[in-house]
């Protein structure tokens, strides 16, 4: 069961990533912390909790199946993540001069 290893294994990198305590990553993942102490063992849960876990970190469950995520990848990622939450509060006018100025910027990078 390589996925349920990946699974137990990209969710403590995340875990560490964040420098949160079992019970702050289990409170963030709306999950009991035995629970997560379980998964974290052997990645063995039921599908509910891992969509539940998936859902909480706003990441599809293939992601944390997959390929074990390296660190600096997994860093990249997190912070990609914090952009998202950041552009979500943003205002709808604002986000649209956002978008624009990243399109601008990804048309110099492709030349």
């Amino acid at each position: 069961m390589e996925r349920c290893k990946n699974f137990a294994n990209n969710l403590s990198a995340i875990q560490k990533s964040k420098k949160h305590s079992l019970s702050e990553f289990s409170k963030e993942l709306g999950i009991a912390r035995s629970t997560l102490q379980s998964v974290l063992e052997d990645g063995n849960t039921s599908l509910y909790t891992a969509l539940r876990i998936a859902d909480s970190l706003d990441v599809p469950l293939s992601s944390l199946t997959g390929e074990i995520i390296p660190m600096k990848s997994l860093d990249s990622i997190l912070a990609l993540l914090h952009c998202l939450e950041w552009f979500r509060e943003l205002s709808s006018k604002d986000q649209e001069d956002v978008t624009q100025h990243i399109r601008a910027i990804m048309e110099v990078l492709r030349k």
